[in-house]
C-alpha cells in the first residue's frame, strides 16, 4: 500500500476532481486517461473518483478506509465515530452533550488547506442551499463554520439508512415499492427545483431509506442554483438512472419511462421531474403512461385491466342489450302490423303519443339548447297520458299503450341517452309509473306481441338508466335479461336474441 500523497499532490488532484465533478460518471475514466499530470496525482484523482462513486460524503455512506483521527469535538458536539470518507474529507457521527437537549448529527469536515477559492465558495453555497430547504425527504442542515485549523465543516441531520438499491434488495421490495422510492425522491427534488436548486448527483448512495421506509435525499455537496448551463434535466437524468438501478429488468412501460428520463439529448427527456413522477404514478396505478406510444388501443387496454370487474359487468350488460335490441328490431315489424289492426280504442292513445312524443320530440331534438321546449313537451305529454291511464275500466291495450308513452316520456326526461332533460329522479318515477301499467298486462298475456314488446322496451329503458345514470351494472344486466326472455318466444325462426 502506498503512503498518502503530499498536500501539494492532494491539492492538485482536488483541483482536477473539482473539474471532474461536472463530468458524467460514465465518462470520467476517459476524461482522466489523457491527463498530463504526475502519476501520484492521477492515482489520487482516480481514488477520489472511486470514493465518490462508492460512497458520497453524505450522512449515510459507509466507511472506505481508516483515516487520521478527527477532532474530539466540534462546538457543542462530541465526535463519537466515523461514518465515511471521500476525496475532500470525512463525515463523522457526533452527539450534542451540552445544553438542555441531546441530538445525534452528522458532521462533514473538509481537509484544511486543500480547497481552492471556488471549492470554498461551493461549500459555503452548500450550507446556504441546505439551510434554505425544508422538506421531510431532504436531510436538514443544522449549523456550519470553520475549525481552528481552518477546516470548514457543516452539521447535518444524521440519517440512519441504507442506499435505496441496497434497502430495496434487503427488503425484497417489489416493483411497485421500488417505483415508489423514485417517486418520493422525485417529489423531494421537485421541491428543491422550486427553490431554484439542482442536486446534480442523484445516485442510490445519495437516496437513503430508513428502517421504516422513509426516503431521505442527502449530499447537496455539488448542488448549485439553476442557470443556463445547469438545468433540471440533470436531475431528471439522475432519477432515470436511479430507476434503472432499482429495476434492472423492467417491463416495457418502465423501460420507456427510463428511456424518456435518460435520453442523450436533454431536450428529449421529461421536461420536469414532476412529469417523470406523474408517469411513474400512472404506471403504479395501472393507467396509461405518456412515455408509451401505444395509441387509443393501449389506453383502452390499460383502462379495462384497471377495471376488470366493472368492465366485465358492463360488457355483459352491453351484450344483453345488443341481443335484446336485435330481438326488438325483429319483432318490431310484427308489432307494427298488430298495431295497424287494432280498433279505435288505440286511436286516442296513439295520436297523443305520436303527436307529442314522436314528431314533436324529433323536431325538438334537432334544435340546440331546446330545454324549455322539451320541458313543455314533458308537461303536455304527461297530462294526456295520465288522463288516458286513469280512465275507468280502461281496456288492457290502452293501458299498455299508455305505459309505452310513459317510457318514451322517461327517455325525454332523463333516460340514459343524449339530448334529455337530465331530470333523473323524474325519469325514474315515470318508468315506475309505466311498470304499474305494463307489468300486470304482460303477466296476464305474456304471449301477446304488443304487450311483450312494451314490456321489453320498458326493461331496456330501465337497464339503460341503471347502467348510465346509476352505474348499477348488476341491475342493468338483470333487466336486459328480462327483456331478452320476453322477446325470445316472439323472434322469427332462425333469429338470435
Amino acid at each position: 500500500m502506498t503512503t498518502d500523497p503530499s498536500l501539494a499532490e492532494e491539492a492538485e488532484a482536488l483541483a482536477l476532481f473539482e473539474q471532474l465533478i461536472d463530468v458524467r460518471e460514465s465518462d470520467r475514466d476517459s476524461w482522466i486517461a489523457p491527463l498530463d499530470v504526475p502519476s501520484p496525482v492521477k492515482a489520487r484523482l482516480a481514488a477520489m473518483v472511486a470514493a465518490d462513486s462508492a460512497t458520497s460524503l453524505g450522512t449515510g455512506a459507509a466507511a472506505l478506509a481508516a483515516v487520521a483521527p478527527g477532532p474530539a469535538r466540534v462546538g457543542a458536539y462530541r465526535i463519537v465515530g466515523l461514518i465515511g470518507r471521500g476525496g475532500m474529507g470525512a463525515v463523522y457521527r457526533a452527539r450534542r452533550d451540552t445544553g438542555d437537549f441531546d441530538l445525534d448529527v452528522a458532521i462533514k469536515i473538509i481537509k484544511p488547506g486543500l480547497l481552492s477559492d471556488q471549492l470554498t465558495q461551493r461549500l459555503a453555497a452548500e450550507r446556504q442551499t441546505l439551510a434554505s430547504l425544508n422538506h421531510p425527504n431532504i436531510a436538514r442542515l443544522f449549523d456550519g463554520g470553520t475549525l481552528d485549523d481552518g477546516a470548514p465543516y457543516i452539521i447535518m441531520e444524521l440519517i440512519d439508512g441504507r442506499p435505496a438499491d441496497r434497502w430495496a434488495d434487503a427488503a425484497g421490495a417489489d416493483a411497485r415499492t421500488r417505483v415508489g422510492l423514485v417517486v418520493t425522491a422525485a417529489r423531494a427534488v421537485a421541491y428543491a427545483h422550486s427553490r431554484l436548486v439542482i442536486h446534480r448527483d442523484i445516485t442510490p448512495a445519495n437516496v437513503l431509506v430508513t428502517a421504516d421506509g422513509t426516503v431521505k435525499l442527502i449530499d447537496f455537496g455539488i448542488s448549485r442554483a439553476a442557470d443556463a448551463a445547469t438545468t433540471t434535466a440533470t436531475d431528471v437524468y439522475g432519477l432515470g438512472r436511479l430507476l434503472a438501478r432499482l429495476l434492472p429488468a423492467p417491463d416495457a412501460e418502465i423501460a420507456a419511462i427510463t428511456a424518456g428520463a435518460t435520453a442523450e439529448d436533454p431536450g428529449a427527456r421529461y421536461p420536469t421531474v414532476e412529469a417523470l413522477a406523474d408517469d411513474l404514478i400512472a404506471w403504479r396505478d395501472g393507467r396509461a403512461v405518456r412515455a408509451m406510444a401505444g395509441g387509443r388501443g393501449y389506453a383502452l387496454g390499460k383502462f379495462l385491466r384497471r377495471h376488470r370487474l366493472s368492465a366485465s359487468a358492463a360488457a355483459l350488460a352491453l351484450v344483453l342489450l345488443v341481443g335484446a335490441l336485435v330481438a326488438v328490431l325483429a319483432a318490431n315489424r310484427q308489432a307494427r302490423i298488430a298495431e295497424a289492426e287494432t280498433s279505435r280504442r288505440f286511436e286516442q292513445t296513439r295520436s297523443v303519443a305520436k303527436a307529442l312524443l314522436f314528431p314533436v320530440y324529433d323536431q325538438v331534438a334537432r334544435v340546440s339548447g331546446s330545454t324549455a321546449a322539451k320541458a313543455e313537451l314533458a308537461r303536455t305529454g304527461l297530462a294526456h297520458l295520465e288522463t288516458l291511464a286513469a280512465m275507468p275500466a280502461a281496456p288492457p291495450d290502452v293501458r299498455v299503450e299508455a305505459g309505452r308513452g310513459f317510457v318514451r316520456l322517461a327517455e325525454v326526461t332523463g333516460g340514459g341517452q343524449a339530448g334529455q332533460l337530465g331530470r333523473y329522479a323524474d325519469a325514474a318515477a315515470l318508468l315506475a309509473r309505466a311498470e304499474t301499467l305494463i307489468l300486470p298486462e304482460w303477466r296476464a298475456r305474456p304471449g301477446d306481441r304488443a304487450t311483450a314488446l312494451a314490456f321489453a322496451t320498458l326493461r331496456l329503458e330501465q337497464a339503460g338508466t341503471n347502467l348510465y345514470n346509476n352505474n348499477a351494472a348488476d341491475a342493468a344486466r338483470a333487466q336486459a335479461g328480462e327483456a331478452e326472455a320476453a322477446l325470445r318466444p316472439l323472434a322469427p325462426a332462425g333469429a338470435r336474441c
